[in-house]
């Protein structure tokens, strides 16, 4: 992690020379070489965060979260199996996946959100930026209680997607039309299986 001269100067410098210095002439940079974070059964990750407020906002700031997943290059994999995270991590995911951002760097290969019941809310709000993410190739939506609507938008999500290589949907109550559907889509883009 690299800090600013700024930030240098504020925390081990000269305090006059810090009045004189302007926080805002100095970018921050911070720099993570880390490649997989796992915070696996973590219960007290709960982010305060909702997509839907977000986008009501004039001055967007991005949350901690989001800045974490997208501007770490290195990190490639995540998992947050049984955080009972629920849509909020659905909406963190959103802006941090979405390869239409310009800012976005984000190159997360393998997610596992097992188990934290994301619901149909949460799965329709991940599908939404789905097609749109070229990098994913592996994601683990088992035991999330998606349900026979949450599976008809992922499987709307993955007729676009063409970089998924792994999809678990196992124990969600997806029924055989959910199912259908979401194989459908699999088989349409990889004509191959």
């Amino acid at each position: 992690m690299s800090i600013s001269e700024y930030d240098e100067e504020q925390w081990y410098g000269d305090p006059n020379k810090l009045a004189k210095m302007i926080a805002t002439n100095y970018k921050k940079e911070f720099y993570s070489n880390l490649k997989a974070l796992q915070l696996n059964n973590c219960n007290n990750l709960n982010p305060a965060f909702s997509l839907q407020h977000y986008n009501k906002l004039v001055n967007k700031i991005e949350p901690e979260w989001v800045k974490l997943l997208a501007d770490s290059q290195q990190l490639t994999t995540l998992e947050l199996k049984n955080t009972k995270m629920q849509k909020n991590i659905a909406d963190i995911l959103v802006l941090a996946l979405d390869s239409r951002r310009e800012t976005l760097k984000c190159q997360l290969r393998v997610i596992d959100l097992s188990k934290n019941n994301l619901q149909k809310e949460g799965i329709k709000q991940l599908a939404e930026v789905l097609p749109h993410n070229n990098v994913l190739e592996v994601l683990d939506l088992s035991k999330n209680n998606i349900g026979v609507s949450g599976a008809d938008e992922l499987a709307k999500a993955l007729k676009a997607n063409k970089s998924l290589k792994y999809l678990n949907v196992f124990n969600n109550k997806v029924s055989y039309d959910g199912a259908k559907a979401i194989a459908e889509n699999i088989v349409a883009n990889h004509p191959a299986l």
